[in-house]
């Protein structure tokens, strides 16, 4: 159960890392109304709460299940690693003397089409889930495009994985 707790507890934490930023309200007619948040607001949006009844919640501030949110901001890092077939772009800052970021994974090679300090916007719509699994409930708002299932999930969580599949290419442009 000790070894549970601590993956639960490795995972949020890695949410948080993941998931990382405030509010920019903006969008327009064709955008829905999104909101529009750096990397660094997306970051400050989170709050995660371990609860005492092996219950844990990452839940932003200010979105909810459905909205479409535009996290705009510059490429600091863009690698391809071929064994995955998929891209990482991180966005990284500096809070209080720490360096912090937002690293988000893309299917398949982007680096022939976005580099290093390009200004991108990337659009996912929030998808709230409640996972029960045993004794663990976690409770979390994350990015529809990277849902596949809860077994999925599950499967991923288990085998030290986040249990999420990377974004498509077809969510992320150039500003």
């Amino acid at each position: 159960m000790k070894k549970l707790l601590v993956s639960i507890i490795t995972l949020f934490i890695s949410l948080l890392i993941f998931f990382s930023g405030c509010l920019n309200l903006g969008g327009n007619d064709d955008e829905k109304n999104a909101i529009i948040m750096t990397a660094r607001e997306h970051n400050e949006d989170i709050t995660i709460d371990t609860h005492t009844n092996n219950s844990f919640s990452k839940l932003y501030t200010s979105l909810n299940d459905g909205d479409l949110l535009i996290i705009k901001d510059v490429i600091d890092i863009i690698s391809y690693d071929p064994k995955m077939d998929a891209t990482l772009v991180l966005f990284d800052w500096i809070e209080n003397g720490t360096s912090k970021f937002l690293e988000i994974i893309f299917e398949g090679d982007l680096t022939s089409i976005f580099f290093l300090g390009d200004e991108v916007e990337i659009s996912v719509t929030i998808k709230y889930v409640n996972i029960k699994d045993n004794e663990i409930n976690l409770e979390m708002e994350i990015y529809n495009e990277q849902w596949v299932s809860e077994d999925f999930f599950k499967t991923g969580f288990k085998e030290g994985r986040d249990g999420f599949k990377p974004l498509p290419q077809t969510i992320i442009k150039k500003s």
